[in-house]
């Protein structure tokens, strides 16, 4: 059976509308958490404002002493490490749901509670080491130039999958994906770039509505954020099968 983007696309599609209330209350779950967690560090940290706010005066940096300007960039870098962990769980909680239901509705299983969450439990935490490893793989080719990042988010798209799917270690998964990405790039390439011009355009469009309540505006975002990348997993899992039939 050949496997071209059209048939995927469609079948990937197909299967989206069919489970559609699933996906958006996954999604709206992980931006709720992810919200709460944000405007509950906010609160407790006002460092968020300073990394936010783009109209602080000039003089701000001369009117306070070197101790606090550390301890102010000590608040910042703390914060940033922790909404990168928060991303991290957002898209492990994603990807590990995702992958959970295709894989019983393609068995034909049905789904109970207590058997989803041991099933999780089980793979959750090589799958967020997994990530973990892929997002600092890809900071580092995204600072160093934005071609090495682009070729690291391709080559590992399919790691997630094939370490839940095929229960592979976490450096065989990456390893596999690799040569799997390589062997099929008219597959693989399209769909990552769409769904990296669609986060872009996302960006572009609720920057518009800054003047908006801006954890409201965080939420729908990362909502629609979320949806996008659901979609993105569910195709390169449609991918993974079809390619081991």
């Amino acid at each position: 059976m050949q496997i071209t983007v059209n048939s995927l696309y469609r079948e990937t599609k197909t299967f989206f509308r069919y489970q559609i209330m699933t996906f958006v209350l996954t999604a709206l779950l992980a931006a709720f958490i992810t919200t709460i967690f944000i405007y509950c560090i906010g609160e407790y940290d006002s460092s968020l404002n300073v990394i936010n706010n783009n109209n602080m005066q000039d003089n701000y940096l001369s009117t306070i002493t070197n101790e606090e300007n550390l301890n102010r960039i000590n608040k910042i870098i703390t914060t940033v490490m922790i909404l990168n962990l928060l991303e991290l769980i957002n898209n492990t909680i994603l990807i590990g749901s995702v992958l959970y239901l295709i894989s019983n509705l393609c068995k034909k299983n049905q789904i109970n509670t207590s058997v989803a969450i041991q099933e999780l439990i089980s793979f959750i935490p090589r799958l967020m080491i997994l990530i973990f490893i892929i997002n600092l793989m890809i900071q580092i080719g995204f600072a160093l130039l934005f071609f090495p990042g682009f070729i690291v988010i391709t080559l590992c798209s399919m790691s997630p999958i094939i370490l839940v799917r095929d229960k592979k270690s976490i450096f065989s998964s990456i390893k596999s994906s690799s040569k799997i990405v390589r062997d099929n790039l008219k597959i693989i390439i399209p769909a990552i770039i769409i769904w990296i011009m669609s986060k872009i355009l996302c960006m572009m469009f609720f920057s518009i509505f800054s003047f908006l309540q801006s954890h409201l505006v965080s939420f729908i975002f990362m909502f629609i954020n979320n949806l996008i990348f659901m979609f993105l997993i569910t195709y390169l899992s449609r991918f993974h099968m079809l390619l081991n039939k």
